[in-house]
C-alpha cells in the first residue's frame, strides 16, 4: 500500500547504465539484446509461418477473413487504451521502484478486465456492421487474452529496460510453440477459426505464468500510489492518443477492404500482409527492445550520442529490412505457387505490391521510437493522425481507381505522410535523418524495382514450366549482394563497439 517502507524500496538493478563500467556493459548489452532479438523473432517467424501454411490447407480462405476481423477488433481496443505503461517504466528514473511497478501492474490488471467488458459490449454491433454473424460469438473469447496478458509481470518491461532479452525472448518462444500447438491440434479436430482463437488463448495464460515465475525479480502486488500514477498517466496521456491512431493507421487497410471485397479475399489479402509485415516487425521489435532502451539511456546521460546512436542503428534496420523485402518481392511467386493451393493464388502479387507502403512503414518506424525515447510524445499522435488521413485518402482513392493494387499503393502514400511529421520532430532535436531516408529509398527502389521488372519480363518468354527457375535466376544476382551487405555493416557496427 501507499507509504508503506516495502513498495518504496528499488528493485535492486543490475541496469548497466547505472554501473561504474557503464559504457562497455551498455554495448555489450546492446550487441547481446540485438543478437537476441533478432534470433528471437526470426526464429517466432518461422513458427509463424509453418503454423500459417497448415492453416491454410485445413481451414479456407474466409476463414483467414474472419480472424482478420477478429484480431482487428481486439486489437482496437487494446491499443486504444493503451497508456504506455511499458515505455513508462522503461523510460522514467523511477522505472524499478517497486511502488512505481506495482502501481502500473495494478492499472494494467484493471485495464484488461476493463478491456473484456468492452468487447463484450461492442462485438454485436461489430458483427452487424461486416454482415457476419459468428464475430459476436468469436469476439468475446478471443479478447479473454486481454484479461490474462493483464497479469503479465512488469519484469518483462524491467527486462527491456536493462537490455537483458534473453529469458524474455525465451518466453516468448517457448509460449508462442505452446499456442501454435494448441491450434494445430484444435484445427485438425474442428477445422474453424474458433482453434486459432483457443489457441491464441493459451498462449496468453502460458506468457502471463511464466513471466513472473521464469523472470528474476520482485513479485507484483496489488498497490496504487498517487504520485506514480500522475507520472504513469502523464507520460501516457499523449501514447494513449498515439497507439490509438497507430491502430487505425496499422489496420485501416482491412478494415476497409472489409468493406469493399468478399471475406475470401480479406483472407488473401491478410495473408499476403503478414508476410510482408516481417521487415517492418522485425525494425519495430528492434527498436523497442534495443533501440528504444539505449537512445533513453543517452537522453538521461549523454544526448550528443543520440544523433550518432539513431543513424547506426536505422542503417542497420534499413539495410536488414531492405534485403527481406526484396526477399518478399523476387520470391513471393515462387513461395505462393510452391506451398499453397490455387487458392491464395492473388497473394503472390499482393506480397510484391506491398513492398512499397512496407518500405515507407519501415522508414516511420526506425525513427519512431527515437522520438519517443526523448520524451516528446505529442509529436507521435500528430504523426499518426497524417498517416491515418493519408491511408484513408490515399485507400479509397486508389481502390477506385486501380482496385487492390491501388488501394496497396495508398497505403504508402499514408505511410509517407506520417513519417515527415517523425522527421521534423527530430529535425527539432538536432537529429537529421532526410538524407539517409533519400539514399536508402533510392537503394531499395532501384534494387527491389528493378528486380521485379526483369523477372516479370523474363517471365513472359518462357514456358510456365520455367517460371520458378527463372524468378529465381533473377533473384540470387539481387539478393546475395543485398544481404553480403547488410552482414558486413552489422560486423562492422559491431567493431565499432
Amino acid at each position: 500500500m501507499p507509504g508503506s517502507t516495502k513498495d518504496t524500496v528499488s528493485v535492486p538493478s543490475t541496469d548497466p547504465t547505472d554501473s561504474e563500467s557503464a559504457p562497455s556493459q551498455l554495448r555489450r548489452r546492446v550487441i547481446s539484446g540485438s543478437v537476441w532479438t533478432v534470433a528471437g523473432y526470426g526464429a517466432s517467424q518461422v513458427l509463424r509461418l509453418l503454423g500459417n501454411l497448415v492453416f491454410a490447407h485445413l481451414l479456407f480462405p474466409e476463414a483467414f477473413g474472419l480472424l482478420a476481423l477478429v484480431t482487428i477488433f481486439v486489437q482496437g481496443l487494446t491499443m486504444f487504451s493503451d497508456i504506455g505503461i511499458g515505455p513508462s517504466i522503461i523510460q522514467s528514473k523511477r522505472g524499478e521502484e517497486l511502488v512505481f511497478l506495482n502501481t502500473a501492474w495494478t492499472i494494467q490488471v484493471g485495464r484488461g478486465f476493463l478491456l473484456w467488458l468492452v468487447s463484450v459490449a461492442g462485438a454485436r454491433p461489430f458483427a452487424a456492421w461486416y454482415g457476419e454473424p459468428e464475430l459476436a460469438a468469436l469476439i468475446p473469447v478471443a479478447a479473454l487474452a486481454a484479461i490474462l496478458s493483464g497479469f503479465n509481470s512488469t519484469k518483462l518491461f524491467t527486462g527491456n529496460r536493462k537490455l537483458s532479452l534473453a529469458r524474455i525472448t525465451l518466453i516468448e518462444f517457448a509460449t508462442q510453440i505452446l499456442g501454435l500447438i494448441a491450434m494445430v491440434i484444435l484445427c485438425m479436430i474442428r477445422h474453424d477459426v474458433w482453434a486459432i482463437v483457443y489457441g491464441t488463448l493459451v498462449s496468453s495464460a502460458s506468457k502471463a505464468i511464466a513471466s513472473h515465475v521464469a523472470l528474476k525479480g520482485e513479485r507484483n502486488r496489488f498497490a496504487y500510489d498517487r504520485v506514480a500514477a500522475r507520472e504513469l498517466f502523464g507520460f501516457g496521456r499523449w501514447i494513449f492518443v498515439s497507439t490509438a491512431l497507430t491502430f487505425l493507421a496499422m489496420q485501416v487497410d482491412r478494415l476497409m477492404l472489409g468493406k469493399f471485397v468478399p471475406l475470401g479475399q480479406l483472407g488473401v489479402y491478410s495473408i499476403a500482409m503478414n508476410l510482408a509485415a516481417l521487415a517492418p516487425t522485425i525494425a519495430n521489435t528492434m527498436a523497442y527492445s534495443v533501440l528504444f532502451p539505449l537512445l533513453a539511456h543517452h537522453s538521461r546521460t549523454d544526448a550528443g550520442a543520440s544523433e550518432r546512436a539513431l543513424h547506426q542503428a536505422r542503417a542497420i534496420i534499413l539495410r536488414g529490412g531492405l534485403f527481406i523485402l526484396a526477399s518478399l518481392a523476387l520470391l513471393s511467386p515462387a513461395f505462393f505457387r510452391i506451398l499453397y493451393d490455387p487458392r491464395y493464388a492473388d497473394a503472390a502479387w499482393m506480397a510484391q505490391i506491398l513492398t512499397a507502403p512496407m518500405w515507407t512503414w519501415l522508414l516511420f518506424l526506425s525513427a519512431y521510437h527515437a522520438v519517443l525515447a526523448a520524451g516528446e510524445t505529442r509529436p507521435l499522435a500528430i504523426a499518426n493522425a497524417t498517416s491515418l488521413v493519408g491511408k484513408i485518402a490515399g485507400c479509397a482513392l486508389g481502390f477506385q481507381v486501380a482496385g487492390v493494387p491501388g488501394f496497396i499503393v495508398g497505403l504508402a502514400v499514408g505511410n509517407l505522410a506520417g513519417h515527415v511529421p517523425i522527421a521534423l520532430a527530430l529535425q527539432r532535436l538536432g537529429t537529421h535523418i532526410l538524407k539517409q531516408d533519400l539514399v536508402f529509398t533510392s537503394f531499395a527502389f532501384a534494387f527491389v524495382g528493378g528486380g521485379v521488372l526483369v523477372q516479370r519480363w523474363l517471365t513472359n518468354l518462357v514456358d510456365g514450366r520455367w517460371h520458378t527457375w527463372v524468378e529465381l535466376a533473377v533473384a540470387l544476382p539481387v539478393l546475395v549482394p543485398l544481404g553480403w551487405h547488410a552482414v558486413r555493416l552489422v560486423k562492422q557496427a559491431m567493431a565499432r563497439r
